[in-house]
């Protein structure tokens, strides 16, 4: 049968992300995505003007006005069903907030993390504030405009790359994805950035050096600085653009590039870090990044034998799900087989078929393939320092969706051009996997969270 897909990729993102972004928008609780309500807080925050935190009574935060304790008032527990109409009448009981009459309270807040990654969510707060909207729906308000810029972006990522688009596509559209998408979450602008700023390097890799302008490569070195600013470990994503630069440059445009772009994302990460080096308070005693440094130098081996024991087949497996999307507080499951059929279907889009490629050099392929797995153990690392007990033999706390920045620069990497596979059909096998695990997302969250 000879049929051909009529729509391209980056137009079934939007007819699939826009309506189930909303829907969980909608019916994901305030506070049912890991740490939303400091993230909201922390937007709160910079919607005052307040860039820098403070400590205060061992807790890292600011001051806001007492109304926002609103959540408090839910008392909605993770894996606590509740009737969809008490929680509306919790969530709107209050319409309207005096909020410059409210007296500060000092709440804990992100505070390490740059305003880089909160600037639809600060939107929504300063606006949801001067029409006095009461907590939630200035809540849900952050919650829309960070998932339509994530949106916007992502779509950007998707329609740029001159390969892989349902690829992208499909990596887009993981339940965590469109989970964290509709949440108050900073991961969300972080997650699209990636993904942008490796399909613009793979589309300019693809060009003759003349054709690609001053302007594009200011353009590329301000993301990649936006998204190390937004998530300092993931610093090492945007240099993912070195290889494919050099490909598209030639040797002296190409080291200029580097250079600067390496100065400028290094220059960001030291800038905010020496900013906030005192923000940063353990929130538990048995977490103590001083003591463990202490204790490392006495015993340098042990952060090798933590890395291991962290990287084990069965942390790997925990590490594999969460990414496809163990959900809300880590209280959201899919059933078995799904773990074993989506990864599988997801996998046969990408290398499947023997669709157009990127023509990419072994060390390029090589780069990708090591900046993702240097950035994993980075990121292990500092959570053995800092969220680890001290001479712990685990670096305890790391997500699978942590990886989802990540991912692409692995698939591409290893996605080589094959004389074997299907020659059509990819497109279909992408919507329709996209559309059904998006679908049992949504009703996953309903089964958990409502009566």
């Amino acid at each position: 049968m000879n049929w051909q897909l009529k729509i391209s990729a980056e137009m079934a993102y939007l007819f699939i992300a826009i309506p189930i972004g909303i829907c969980l928008l909608l019916l994901v609780r305030p506070g049912g995505v890991p740490d939303e309500v400091a993230h909201f807080y922390r937007s709160f925050q910079l919607a005052q003007g307040e860039v820098i935190g403070e400590v205060h009574d061992q807790k890292s935060g600011g001051w806001l006005p007492s109304a926002i304790d609103s959540f408090r008032n839910l008392n909605v527990r993770a894996g606590q069903k509740v009737s969809w109409r008490s929680l509306w009448q919790k969530l709107f009981e209050s319409p309207s907030v005096q909020w410059k009459e409210s007296p500060p309270k000092f709440q804990w807040t992100a505070s390490l993390y740059s305003p880089a990654a909160y600037l639809p969510q600060t939107l929504g707060v300063i606006v949801g504030k001067l029409l006095e909207w009461g907590m939630f729906p200035v809540m849900y308000l952050a919650r829309f405009l960070n998932l339509m810029v994530a949106i916007g972006i992502t779509f950007c990522a998707i329609r740029f790359t001159p390969t892989y688009r349902w690829g992208f596509f499909v990596l887009a559209t993981t339940p965590m994805v469109l989970f964290m998408n509709s949440s108050v979450s900073a991961d969300a602008l972080t997650n699209a950035l990636g993904l942008l700023i490796l399909a613009l390097g793979l589309r300019y890799s693809q060009q003759e050096s003349p054709s690609i302008t001053r302007g594009q490569l200011a353009g590329l070195i301000a993301l990649s600085c936006l998204m190390t600013l937004s998530k300092s470990l993931y610093i090492l994503v945007p240099f993912c653009l070195i290889p494919l630069m050099w490909q598209a440059l030639g040797n002296r445009r190409a080291l200029q590039f580097s250079a600067t772009l390496v100065l400028c994302c290094v220059v960001s990460h030291l800038s905010w870090s020496m900013a906030v080096k005192n923000l940063y308070v353990p929130v538990s005693p048995h977490m103590n990044p001083s003591a463990q440094l202490a204790f490392l130098k006495t015993d340098p081996l042990h952060l090798f034998t933590a890395l291991y024991n962290s990287l084990s087949w069965n942390h790997i497996d925990a590490y594999f799900k969460m990414y496809v999307g163990i959900l809300g507080w880590l209280d959201i499951w899919f059933t078995p087989m799904f773990y074993v059929y989506y990864p599988i279907c997801l996998l046969l889009v990408w290398f499947g078929f023997r669709d157009k490629t990127t023509d990419l050099n072994g060390w390029s392929r090589a780069w990708l393939s090591s900046t993702f797995l240097v950035t994993v153990l980075l990121i292990l690392t500092a959570l053995y320092l800092t969220w680890s007990p001290v001479g712990g033999n685990l670096a305890e706390g790391f997500q699978g969706r942590y990886l989802v920045p990540l991912v692409p620069l692995l698939f591409v990497a290893l996605k080589t051009r094959s004389r074997w596979g299907f020659t059509r059909g990819q497109g279909a096998l992408a919507i329709g996997l996209a559309l059904w695990s998006a679908l049992l997302t949504v009703s996953r969250v309903i089964d958990v969270t409502y009566l």
